[in-house]
């Protein structure tokens, strides 16, 4: 035996002993997943030349719902596959990166546009390694803000991976960073219009979205929307009903109905549902 490879041994022989230890390889298998998962650089091929990055542990679930339980599939069998749209609540980008696949499978081209968006600030780097695999600078650009009906910025609590949200007031108020808003002029200077598709899924602020981005929906044919039953407003889904026919939004397909919906909170249901834009009487389809 050479000296350097007696000196390597001797080097490793205390990291040896340590995982000898049953409880000490657990100890280090939870701190990796829980803090170092992104530099195992694990991604997922799905063909057509892309490629799904899982940049924590907890992404996993997003990249179940998406791909293999394929809870947006539905909406795009009632509406042609977008070529430019909006992510709001883009998590990890795992529903953009869905789209590009659906749109390569079915042999259109990869001249495609989308702004994704989220409060989170655990979202930007997996974001930002997602759009570097699939060489998508100049077509993907995230930014991070919150929806806001009003101005100023709103506190904002990063819970579990997938059910971050504007932090509820009251007494049991969880922990929660100020976030700046991204405002519809921010939108419609980032992404200028028009847009095939609007995707909001933002645990409960879509009732915000709503009420104060009306001039970013009126540049969408379709408004593909996750409810929640606890939204700020108050209503429900009857007042999002109403809010998005005065926005002029008719409901196209139910995608995920309330029993099967994957997020709830304290036993209170939620959905998702595509709804297109009316077409007015006389007015071309």
């Amino acid at each position: 035996m050479s000296a350097i490879e007696w000196l390597k041994r001797v080097a490793r022989l205390p990291l040896d002993v340590a995982l000898g230890s049953a409880w000490v390889r657990r100890r280090l298998v939870f701190e990796v997943r829980q803090r170092y998962f992104h530099e195992l650089e694990c991604n997922v091929s799905l063909g057509h030349d892309l490629v799904c990055p899982i940049y924590r542990w907890e992404a996993w679930g997003s990249f179940s719902y998406i791909f293999f339980q394929r809870e947006y599939a539905k909406a795009f069998e009632s509406m042609p596959l977008p070529v430019r749209w909006i992510d709001i609540g883009c998590h990890a980008g795992f529903f953009s990166v869905f789209t590009l696949w659906l749109r390569a499978q079915g042999g259109l081209g990869d001249d495609c546009r989308a702004l994704l968006i989220d409060a989170d600030s655990r979202s930007r780097a997996p974001v930002e390694r997602l759009i570097a695999l699939n060489h998508l600078e100049g077509r993907f650009i995230f930014r991070r803000g919150v929806i806001s009906a009003r101005a100023g910025p709103r506190p904002f609590v990063e819970r579990e991976f997938g059910t971050a949200a504007i932090a509820e007031p009251g007494p049991l108020a969880e922990p929660a960073t100020l976030v700046a808003p991204i405002t519809p002029a921010d939108i419609l200077s980032l992404m200028p219009p028009p847009y095939d598709l609007i995707k909001v899924d933002i645990e409960g602020g879509e009732n915000e979205f709503l009420e104060g981005y009306g001039d970013v929906q009126r540049h969408t044919v379709h408004l593909l929307l996750e409810w929640h039953t606890w939204h700020p407003g108050g209503g429900g889904l009857p007042q999002l009903e109403e809010m998005l026919a005065g926005h002029g939004f008719e409901l196209a397909e139910d995608v995920l109905a309330p029993a099967a919906a994957p997020h709830r909170r304290g036993g209170r249901p939620s959905g998702v549902r595509l709804y297109r834009r009316r077409v007015r009487a006389g007015a071309p389809a």
